[in-house]
C-alpha cells in the first residue's frame, strides 16, 4: 500500500513538470504546435514547422527529454499558409510516465 501511495505522490506533479520542460523544447519561430494530447503513455503532437529540417530538429530535441522514450513521425505534408510553404506534421511519442 505504501508503494502505491508513493507512486501516486510522484505522479501527482508529473503533468506540471512535463509541460514545463516540454515548453522549453519547442523552438520559437520554427515550430508552432496545434495540438498536444496524452493517452496512457502515448503523447501525440500536431503542429507546423518552418520546413522539414525544423521538424527533424524538433524530433531530435524531443528525444533528449527525460520524459520521452521515443519519437515517431506519423505524417508530414507541405501546407501553404498565407502564401508561405510550411511543413505540417504529426508525431507520436512514447513517454516514460510511471503507472
Amino acid at each position: 500500500k505504501l508503494a502505491i501511495i508513493r507512486g501516486l505522490e510522484e505522479n501527482k506533479l508529473y503533468p506540471i513538470k512535463m509541460l514545463d520542460q516540454f515548453a522549453t523544447l519547442v523552438p520559437a519561430k520554427e515550430i508552432w504546435l496545434e495540438k498536444v494530447s496524452e493517452v496512457g503513455t502515448d503523447m501525440n503532437i500536431d503542429g507546423i514547422g518552418r520546413d522539414g529540417i525544423a521538424v527533424a530538429k524538433f524530433m531530435k530535441t524531443l528525444e533528449t527529454a527525460n520524459f520521452i522514450n521515443s519519437v515517431e513521425l506519423i505524417a508530414s505534408r507541405q501546407k501553404e499558409i498565407a502564401g508561405v510553404k510550411l511543413q505540417q506534421f504529426s508525431l507520436k511519442c512514447a513517454t516514460k510516465r510511471k503507472k
